[in-house]
């Protein structure tokens, strides 16, 4: 199985349960680093001071640092023999950890051989230790999917914490306030140009705060827990279809087996084995008439009604090449495939794309027609950012998204048949930084915003939904002020009928109530724990979500799990929810 590198860690994929709200009094729920916090507490890595405060912003010592390090790895300090330094001395607190370190690797001290146990560390000499200390002393190498992360964020020098920067920085531990994660370069795609080329300063000789020491170690630890050298398997991502007017859903990798589920009787169902790999498994709506699957070199259309499989008429595939493809939004037997032919590379994907052909896909008729027009194809692009295709009104709907950045504005929507483009929601007026969101659902386009106010440290949140109709339908809905929404986007459902707002975050989900003025005036959460959630369906009544080898039915007008299924294929399969934090 292809195993691949993330340069955007999901540090919530810890195996500990942890609480969305702080014990310190200091520590406002709605700060990047409250739930590292909460973890480094809860497993007695931290502590606070006696007043109840954590005093986030107060710098963190090099020995307290490495103390830091050691109970997050649990190390065993008493088990290390080495010298001291010159200014570190036998019988101190510090004494077990200073040893440890410089038996380990993790410490070497400076050239006129002190340690200065008691200066602040700075971000450079964080880094160091973090880095050597998570990975046995070694520095792996994480490469962002944009490239080298120390061009991305302007650095121009060769310093001698350069390789530390890169790992850290790939793999999105650095953990520093407002450092960024991952800017692509957009330029050329309509996006505004200070967000195009993003210049950031890493300030190496920086103090480094609790707060961001917490972070930066929660990251980490989270890393290193999801497997070796931070990958995931794309394999084992579970990727849903739902079948029979929501009461069968249908599981899969991303490279099968496929195995259908019904949610009343339990009854589980092999599809498809290993044997076939699901084409565009993350696209489909409810009930989709075809399913596409590739078995070896060929492509093939399944009728999810009679189970027949068809040929498509394609030239047979090579090992090397890999299939993207999504379904209409508008018409659910229309397709958009991209053939990509890929040379193994290290990296993020382990792939690079060395050539690539495009074709939209009549699964009625059974009809395979090239794209040759150039600007469609640099749409469709494996690097182009996100796209979706409404063939009904003949146009693709185009925004970035990528590590750091996840799915965001500006939207635009490309005109097929006349090749203009439109821009129809801006960054000026959603955002991107700290927030804004792009996701498609059931027939909408919901961005959602969550524009930060440094001086007050909150959000300015409002949601925006799109129609793919002839003429484009706008709705927006505001909160009210008394509410305080923070929370994390990942995934999000509209449930029209129940005027409910859905929002999956990282650690929970959050259910927004809107009235007749679509002011958002009610927000209810149920706590997940450390897991991102995968949105299934909504039947009318419950709405059905996946995470961690479970099936959740909720309701969603009380918040509350009525019902939970743990298929037993689903453990069978080992799936684990690994998905990146966009």
């Amino acid at each position: 199985m292809k195993k691949v590198l993330f340069s955007i860690l999901a540090a919530l994929l810890l195996t500990t349960t942890v609480s969305a709200s702080s014990n310190f009094s200091d520590v406002n729920d709605d700060t990047y680093y409250n739930t590292a916090i909460d973890w480094m507490q809860q497993n007695r890595v931290i502590n606070g001071y006696e007043d109840g405060t954590f005093r986030p912003d107060n710098c963190v010592n090099r020995v307290e640092l490495l103390k830091m390090l050691f109970k997050t790895l649990d190390v065993d300090i008493n088990s290390y023999e080495a010298e001291l330094f010159s200014d570190t001395y036998e019988g101190e607190w510090y004494t077990q950890y200073v040893i440890a370190g410089r038996a380990r690797g993790t410490i070497d001290g400076y050239p006129d051989g002190t340690f200065k146990p008691g200066q602040c560390v700075n971000r450079a000499e964080a880094l160091k230790m973090a880095v050597l200390e998570f990975n046995d002393g070694q520095v792996p190498a994480q490469w962002g999917m944009f490239g080298n992360p120390y061009d991305i964020a302007k650095v121009t020098d060769n310093p001698w914490w350069k390789e530390y920067f890169v790992s850290a920085m790939g793999s999105n531990t650095i953990g520093t306030e407002h450092f960024p994660r991952f800017e692509a370069d957009w330029s050329g795609m309509g996006v505004d140009s200070d967000f195009a080329n993003p210049t950031y300063n890493f300030e190496p000789a920086a103090s480094m705060t609790r707060k961001e020491v917490a972070e930066m170690l929660y990251r980490m630890k989270a890393l290193k827990d999801t497997g070796e050298e931070g990958s995931y398997n794309e394999d084992l991502v579970p990727a849903p279809l739902v079948l029979d007017n929501g009461l069968e859903i249908a599981l899969s990798g991303l490279q099968g087996p496929l195995f259908a589920f019904n949610t009343e009787t339990e009854a589980e169902t092999e599809m498809f084995s290993d044997e076939y790999e699901v084409i565009a498994a993350r696209t489909y709506a409810n009930n989709p008439p075809s399913i596409l699957v590739r078995k070896e070199n060929q492509l093939f259309d399944y009728d999810t009604k009679t189970e027949a499989l068809e040929r498509i008429q394609m030239n047979d595939l090579k090992e090397s090449e890999r299939i993207h493809a999504s379904v209409s939004i508008t018409d659910d037997t229309q397709f958009k495939l991209a053939v990509f032919d890929t040379e193994e590379t290290d990296g993020m994907y382990g792939y690079n794309v060395i050539a690539s052909r495009y074709y939209f896909y009549d699964s009625v008729n059974n009809v395979l027609e090239s794209i040759e027009d150039e600007a469609v194809m640099d749409l469709l692009t494996w690097n182009s950012g996100c796209s979706e295709y409404d063939s009904v009104n003949g146009r693709i709907f185009t925004w970035p998204c990528g590590e750091g950045i996840g799915s965001a504005p500006p939207i635009s929507v490309y005109d097929i048949e006349t090749g203009e483009s439109e821009e129809i929601v801006s960054i000026d007026e959603f955002g991107n930084e700290y927030g804004a969101k792009v996701r498609y659902r059931d027939g909408q386009f919901i961005v959602i915003s969550r524009r930060y106010d440094n001086d007050n440290d909150s959000y300015t949140p409002k949601i925006l939904t799109i129609e793919p109709t002839e003429e484009l339908t706008f709705t927006e809905y505001t909160f009210d002020p008394e509410l305080v929404y923070g929370a994390s986007i990942y995934g999000a459902m509209h449930l029209p009928d129940k005027n409910i707002f859905v929002i999956g975050g990282g650690y929970d989900i959050t259910f927004l109530k809107y009235n007749t003025e679509n002011e958002i005036y009610e927000m209810n959460k149920i706590d997940l724990g450390a897991a991102y959630v995968n949105f299934l369906f909504y039947d009318g009544e419950h709405i059905y979500i996946y995470f961690s080898g479970t099936i959740y039915q909720i309701d969603p007008e009380k918040a509350e799990i009525t019902k939970q299924f743990g298929p037993a294929f689903l453990e069978d399969m080992n799936v684990e929810i690994t998905t990146l934090l966009f």
